[in-house]
């Protein structure tokens, strides 16, 4: 096998281990494919899938792994579904003129959660069928689904929570009744009862893997009634795998890729690509990427004072009467935001007084160490309060617009 190869099954084998005794996952997708064909084309991503209540019984162990990350939609806007993809940091894959789920990720496995057949699963799959439709490359025909009232896939960060949600009541929790598989930008699956009860081991590379008993259905499913006589092509027909061990994906940005759209016989030039990204990327961009940072910041500053200042005299009130589940969902914008800036080593100082309402939150709910680790944090970064005689406007609320202060005349 290729070092991509084994890259993958690296992380196969993670998900493998931290299933021992604890949960169940069945290997699907193209490795299923070609151990049923008894020939094995070149692939560097892999699929899975299990029930949900496996998944969160392993996903804190391999969140605890070094250069591995879990994604969904609402830590990569891009992906296309409600899936999870569990991905090996250090690697850069790249695939030139496709949807932007695989532009640019590292080599991953990904990990598809069973659904049950309930009203929910239905809804799901609608917003999920939108979500594929606005994806460049993906020909998902939504007819009358766009004048339902769901919100665009453009927010679809802003919709994590509440299609998370969805899933907790669309998730298969009986495997004794019907079931279905949502595979983004394939279609949805349907499987009979008692589908995935039990399973067996199969041998890839001397290495042992859980899959279904039966994975006919799956197969005729996926790839046609003829799947054992067609003909399929490696992966490398479409990506261009590159492996860094001192490369993450997760340093790229649209900068990055501009050097590739001007120059397309750069991918294939593996020596200058690392070139590029050591003697160009790095050096020349470490001042502007600090710029980034603080901008970020200071635009979360702005941010938050929109968000909160208007409500400092009622926060205080619902403190004094004790409404501290009240806070604590009012706070969840701030807290995220705190959460995102711990790594800029930066503290979005906007109000005192409502600073310190959030700290008495986080006190009371018995968070200590988070509050001192931000207190710290405000004493490395000290800054101002935001003035009120300034008013922030927005061109619109989208994170990715400029801000704009004005002062006010006196």
């Amino acid at each position: 096998m290729r070092q991509d190869e084994l890259r993958m099954f690296n992380l196969l084998d993670e998900i493998d281990e931290a299933c021992k005794n604890n949960a169940t996952y069945f290997l699907i997708g193209d490795e299923l494919l070609y151990y049923n064909i008894g020939k094995r084309v070149y692939s560097c991503l892999a699929d899975i899938c299990m029930t949900l209540k496996d998944f969160n019984i392993i996903k804190k162990e391999l969140e605890l792994k070094d250069d591995r990350v879990i994604e969904c939609i609402d830590n990569n806007k891009d992906m296309p579904g409600l899936y999870y993809r569990y991905v090996d940091t250090s690697t850069l894959l790249i695939q030139p003129e496709y949807h932007k789920v695989r532009k640019e990720h590292g080599i991953a496995i990904n990990i598809h959660i069973l659904r049950n057949t309930s009203k929910e699963s239905e809804i799901l799959c609608e917003y999920e069928n939108i979500m594929e439709s606005e994806i460049e490359g993906v020909n998902r025909s939504v007819g009358k689904l766009k004048k339902l009232s769901f919100e665009s896939s453009k927010k679809r960060n802003k919709l994590a929570d509440k299609l998370k949600r969805i899933l907790q009541s669309a998730a298969l929790e009986d495997k004794s009744k019907d079931s279905i598989l949502k595979i983004p930008a394939f279609g949805v699956f349907k499987f009979p009862a008692k589908y995935w009860e039990g399973g067996k081991y199969i041998t890839i590379d001397k290495k042992k893997y859980h899959t279904v008993l039966s994975p006919e259905p799956f197969l005729r499913q996926f790839y046609g009634e003829s799947y054992a006589d067609n003909n399929y092509r490696p992966c490398s027909e479409f990506f261009r795998v590159i492996v860094f061990s001192d490369i993450s994906y997760r340093d790229m940005d649209e900068a990055f890729w501009d050097k590739f759209n001007l120059d397309r016989n750069f991918w294939e030039r593996r020596e200058d690509i690392k070139k590029f990204y050591f003697n160009e990327w790095v050096k020349l961009n470490e001042g502007l990427r600090k710029r980034q940072d603080e901008f970020y910041v200071q635009r979360s500053r702005f941010w938050l004072w929109k968000r909160y200042f208007y409500q400092k005299e009622s926060l205080k009130k619902m403190l004094n009467e004790k409404r501290y589940d009240e806070l604590l969902l009012i706070f969840r914008d701030l807290d995220t935001h705190l959460n995102e800036h711990l790594k800029y080593k930066k503290f979005p100082f906007f109000d005192k007084d409502i600073i310190e309402i959030y700290f008495e939150i986080l006190k009371i709910n018995g968070d200590n160490e988070k509050a001192k680790k931000l207190r710290d944090l405000i004493n490395v970064s000290p800054m101002d309060e935001l003035d009120s005689k300034y008013i922030e406007g927005f061109y619109s609320d989208k994170p990715q617009e400029t801000i704009i202060m004005r002062k006010c005349n006196q």
